[in-house]
């Protein structure tokens, strides 16, 4: 192994270290898998985890809503940002756009002092919205600055099957895509 190649091996872990810790994040960069969401309470036997994802149990229909906290290390942090460009939804509805199954995602907030959930504008996806049976991953723009000091974020993930004859919905996980930048205030 020449010289070259030697010192190339050693510095060049440390200048992409360096270069990823001194770089901000201009996006609210996270995931949700299916396994952080819980069902309400209401609605806990109608669903099942299966390999990760949320289901519908064997012989249970209806309307079940699931709940899933948005979490930062610190409000405004560098590390975390504070802007929501870009929400997705994954899931399979095995109907499109056909009634017989259909999941849903709302960024809904709540003020700290208040017992009522708010949506966010611009955040909700809907299967309905597409006509694709496979595993799916469509996004929405949301622009949002959160305020976690004044505020709790979270999902509402909303699977829904008529008859316990129809194929079931999958609920998969959400994720917030990442923004070019923030737009300027």
């Amino acid at each position: 192994m020449s010289r070259y190649n030697l010192l190339l091996l050693i510095t060049l872990p440390f200048s992409l270290a360096s270069t990823s810790a001194s770089a901000a994040p201009t996006y609210f960069d996270l995931r949700i898998p299916a396994s952080a969401c819980r069902p309400i309470e209401e609605d806990v036997g109608k669903v099942r985890l299966s390999d990760g994802a949320w289901i519908f149990s064997t012989g249970q229909s209806g309307t079940v809503t699931l709940f899933c906290p948005l979490h930062t290390s610190e409000p405004q942090s560098l590390e975390d940002s504070d802007y929501i460009a870009t929400m997705r939804l994954w899931y399979k509805d095995p109907d499109g756009t056909g009634t017989n199954s259909s999941v849903s995602a709302t960024l809904k907030r709540r003020k700290f002092d208040a017992s009522v959930d708010t949506s966010i504008a611009g955040g909700t996806v809907t299967s309905q919205s597409f006509s694709d049976t496979t595993f799916h991953r469509p996004g929405v723009f949301v622009d949002h600055v959160t305020n976690f000091l004044d505020f709790s974020y979270h999902v509402e993930i909303t699977l829904t099957r008529p008859s316990s004859s129809n194929a079931t919905p999958v609920f998969v996980g959400k994720d917030f895509a990442p923004a070019p930048q923030r737009p300027a205030p």
